[in-house]
């Protein structure tokens, strides 16, 4: 991720949640230390009329968690819940560089859009990195 996770930054996303237009979904693990965040998954919806049937997504797993299965599974609920929501297209925006994500994604049904160049600035390589637009395009 270009952005840093930081306890701060998870707990605002609690502050003044509105569901109808976001509904986060966050998976813990207890460890001998206590509660770990393990990862987490966004869908937004826009509110906007001409673009209501389109919701964004978002998914992170934390490092020691990935390859097991939990974005897959993450995901696939996701669009499950935005089926029963009526989202007709999901969207997300990835680093072309993150093969293990994109996998997921594309296992998952999402196809890529496009490439947006110089989309994000990335904190570990402090350089700007390009993103791939993936949508899914839900039946019904």
């Amino acid at each position: 991720m270009p952005i840093q996770f930081t306890r701060d930054r998870v707990e605002g996303w609690f502050k003044d949640i509105n569901y109808e237009r976001a509904l986060p979904i966050l998976a813990f693990v207890k460890t001998h230390e206590g509660e770990r965040m393990i990862a987490s998954a966004t869908l937004v919806f826009s509110q906007a009329p001409h673009n209501r049937h389109v919701a964004q997504f978002g998914i992170t797993v934390h490092d020691d968690y990935q390859s097991r299965g939990l974005g897959t599974i993450l995901t696939q609920y996701m669009v499950e819940i935005a089926k029963e929501r009526g989202v007709k297209k999901i969207s997300l925006e990835v680093l072309v560089d993150n093969e293990k994500a994109i996998k997921v994604y594309e296992r998952c049904g999402f196809k890529k859009e496009g490439r947006l160049e110089k989309a994000s600035w990335h904190y570990l390589t402090n350089a700007f990195c390009d993103e791939y637009l993936m949508a899914l395009i839900l039946e019904g």
